[in-house]
């Protein structure tokens, strides 16, 4: 799912191809991820993104063996 906003995110990018090397700041865009539990974004095919709501069932149902880690908050 393409959500990331590469306009808005902070991206180190590779000088020859400009393709991303990393992201070191996630900028989404809202109407793309929030109907989206779980997704996985082209720019970054070894991450996996989780809603809030995912991690809220995960906790309830005190699963354990993931651990989390907040990199976009709407909100903010």
């Amino acid at each position: 799912m393409d959500g990331l906003d590469e306009e808005k995110s902070d991206v180190k990018r590779f000088v020859s191809s400009r393709r991303i090397m990393r992201i070191v700041k996630h900028e989404f865009v809202p109407e793309k991820v929030k109907d989206q539990i779980m997704f996985k974004i082209p720019q970054d095919p070894g991450s996996i993104y989780v809603s809030d709501l995912f991690v809220e069932k995960y906790n309830h149902h005190e699963l354990v063996g993931l651990k989390f880690r907040e990199i976009w908050n709407k909100e903010a």
